[in-house]
Order: C-alpha cells, then sequence, then structure tokens
C-alpha cells in the first residue's frame, strides 16, 4: 500500500451532480444555509441555464462562489479546471464542493480533480423521482452519474405516488447497488451524511460526529430510512492488508465507517474511512495524547446493522496484529 496522504495536505472534494432540475441547486441552497457541521466551503457552480443559488445567502454566510457559466466542466481543458480549483482553495476552504452542470459526466471530472491532489469525500447524486425512468431511458448521461455516486438522493417523492417511489428505487438500484439512498423533499437532507465525511481534521470533529451518530443524527427519517449505528472495538494494532480485506468483505448495508485506529510499523494513529465501499487510512493526525486516546474504536453506520455486529467485529478482530 502506497503511504497514505496527510490530512493537513489534502482538501475533501464533494460533487454535487444528476439531471436537470432534479433539485441539485436547491439541496446546496439548503445546505449552506442550514451551515455544513460548521465547515467553510469553497463552492463551484456549473450553469447550463439552471437557476442560480442565491449570492445574497451564500455571502452571509461566508461561502466562496465561483460561478462557471461557460460550459461543461466535464469537458473543460485540464489548465483551465486547475487555474479555476487553485483559486477556490485559495482561501483555504474547509472542503470543496461543485455542482456539476445535468450535462456532466462525473468520472472525467472526478479523475481530473484527483489529479489536482483532493481527496474524495462524495459523489451525491440528485434523482428526479418524478422523471427518472424517462431520464435513464433517454440519457447515458443520467445513468453515468448514477453510477458513479456514493450518495443517490430520491428528490420529489412528495409529487408522486408511494409505487412509482418504489418503481425509481429499484431502477436506481439496477444502476448503483452500493451507494447510500436517501428520499427526500424539497432536497431536504441532514448534511452529516453527505458532507465532510472523509476524515476529521481534529479530535473535536470526531467526537462530534460519534455524539451526533449515538443520537440518531438528528434526523426524524433516519428511522424511517432503517439507518442505524454501531460501534466496533479494536484491541490492537492492525495491519494494512487485512483492513484492505476488511473493506473488501463490507456487507452492502454498509455505507460508513469511520474512526482512529493504530497501524503496524506506523509512529502516530491513523484515520480509517469507508465511504460506500471505498476506503483507506490517512496518516497526518496531530500529534496530540487525545488521538492516541480516541485510537480503538470503529463508528459503522448503515441499515439494518444488529444482525452484522458479530461478524464485523470478528472481521476487525482478524485484522488486529497480535
Amino acid at each position: 500500500m502506497s503511504h497514505a496522504p496527510s490530512l493537513n495536505e489534502r482538501i475533501p472534494l464533494n460533487i454535487v451532480t444528476g439531471s436537470l432540475g432534479s433539485g441539485k441547486t436547491t439541496l446546496l441552497a439548503h445546505l449552506l444555509e442550514r451551515g455544513i457541521e460548521g465547515r467553510r466551503p469553497a463552492v463551484l457552480i456549473n450553469e447550463l441555464g439552471e437557476i442560480s443559488v442565491d449570492s445574497a445567502v451564500l455571502s452571509g454566510l461566508g461561502t466562496e462562489i465561483t460561478e462557471l457559466p461557460s460550459g461543461c466542466l466535464c469537458c473543460m481543458y485540464s489548465d483551465d479546471l486547475r487555474a479555476v480549483v487553485e483559486s477556490a482553495l485559495a482561501q483555504s476552504p474547509d472542503l470543496l464542493i461543485i455542482e456539476t452542470s445535468g450535462a456532466a459526466y462525473p468520472d472525467p471530472l472526478l479523475y481530473s480533480l484527483l489529479n489536482l491532489g483532493l481527496t474524495i469525500d462524495a459523489v451525491i447524486t440528485v434523482a428526479d423521482a418524478l422523471n427518472l425512468p424517462r431520464f435513464v431511458h433517454e440519457s447515458e448521461t443520467c445513468r453515468a452519474q448514477l453510477q458513479s455516486a456514493d450518495v443517490v438522493l430520491l428528490n420529489k417523492i412528495d409529487l408522486v405516488e408511494p409505487a412509482e417511489v418504489t418503481v425509481a428505487e429499484k431502477l436506481i438500484r439496477s444502476i448503483s447497488p452500493r451507494s447510500l439512498l436517501l428520499r427526500t423533499r424539497h432536497a431536504q437532507v441532514d448534511p452529516h451524511l453527505l458532507f465532510g465525511t472523509s476524515y476529521p481534521r481534529t479530535r473535536r470533529e470526531l467526537d462530534t460526529y460519534r455524539e451526533r451518530v449515538a443520537a440518531g443524527v438528528g434526523s426524524g427519517h433516519l428511522d424511517e430510512e432503517g439507518i442505524e449505528s454501531l460501534v466496533l472495538n479494536v484491541s490492537g494494532p492492525v495491519d494494512r492488508r487485512a483492513i484492505r480485506e476488511f473493506i473488501r468483505q463490507l456487507p452492502d448495508p454498509v455505507f460508513r465507517v469511520k474512526g482512529i485506529v493504530h497501524v503496524a510499523g506506523a509512529e502516530t494513529p491513523e484515520l480509517l474511512s469507508v465511504v460506500c465501499g471505498r476506503g483507506r487510512l490517512f496518516s497526518g493526525l496531530p500529534l496530540d495524547p487525545t488521538v492516541h486516546a480516541a485510537a480503538g474504536q470503529l463508528v459503522v453506520i448503515g441499515r439494518t446493522l444488529a444482525r452484522f455486529r458479530k461478524v464485523l467485529q470478528r472481521s476487525i478482530d482478524g485484522c488486529v496484529v497480535h
């Protein structure tokens, strides 16, 4: 395994994508107005005729906004994209959010941004429950946006019958089986499930994360969605290769794993972060006694996890070096 990137060297990246009119801008406006866990984001908005986010609301939140009305982000030359991203990051934000146009393919953009030294937080695809079957049938872009997703928000469920919601969910699952699928009205969702999931930069953030998980993340819809959490104990230093296998074998209902662990052969603890089956260890945690004290527990979030508790605990126990 290559050397894990330092937390101090990487900025987490979120891509918000989805078909035209699905609710991407509504989602972004809602989240920025509400706040994203106290983080200060830089936002790039790629417009192709879509409604712009209210600049007064965004400036009032101290958010750095760059509007890109001239074309599709995934088709920009790499030098142009680098210049835009570097300009957005010049204000040292806590995370970067890019809202693509409805015509953009996420993967080319994603690969370009990874080459700029960013860390994937999550690809969030907003799906229109009212028009999804037609969009999937008529648009390869729509399918690509779903295939790339870590999280799919099935939006506008208040505008369709329950049977149509079920059909839309089955369609999404056929294209994106491992993504976290959430039903939304007016694109309202707890930011805890979407942003800043890749790692916390401070012990305080990790403590807050655990507290919110224990409290049910503060959203009534979680019970309806069957979302729950559990804590796994890590009894000693873990083997890097074994952690790879642990990630690979995670059951499909698990979509988040986060915690600080001691790694065999490493001088300082590292943070294990898994997002919908994609995960790794991050080095660069602060040299602070509280970080060492926090090592040894993993928070797991997913659906109907109780039946997997023993299996998951045995799996992480198998990663411990004796």
